[in-house]
């Protein structure tokens, strides 16, 4: 059984949230019909990172650790390296096209990073 460890960004106050659990789309449906307290003040909210992770634990540990400050650092990296440029979806926020970008794959709404862990 697989545990995934999921960011996701508030598209209304460009806050962010990250969570663990077995189903991310079943979670994100929660976080997004209000049936989560802490997020439901800020819906709709979208799916930016998933990792997953063979064992809970696995995925606890690095759910607590992008909530620590270190981690906090590198998701405001992420997001500012996958930001789409103004005008084309398709390109970073450098301008340079996405999959020029190593270590990251961008798909649907997500964006999964490469970092010898399984991916969705």
């Amino acid at each position: 059984m697989s545990y995934f460890v999921y960011v996701l960004i508030s598209e209304t106050h460009n806050t962010r949230y990250v969570g663990s659990c077995k189903d991310v789309q079943k979670r994100l449906d929660e976080h997004n019909t209000g049936r989560c307290r802490y997020t439901s003040g800020r819906i709709p909210w979208r799916l930016i990172l998933q990792e997953e992770f063979p064992t809970l634990s696995e995925a606890r540990n690095r759910e607590f650790f992008l909530k620590s400050g270190q981690g906090r650092k590198e998701l405001d990296l992420l997001r500012r390296r996958t930001r789409p440029s103004a005008g084309n979806p398709d390109t970073l926020g450098d301008g340079a096209p996405a999959a020029d970008q190593p270590g990251l794959r961008m798909t649907d709404s997500s964006i999964a990073r490469s970092s010898g862990r399984k991916q969705v």
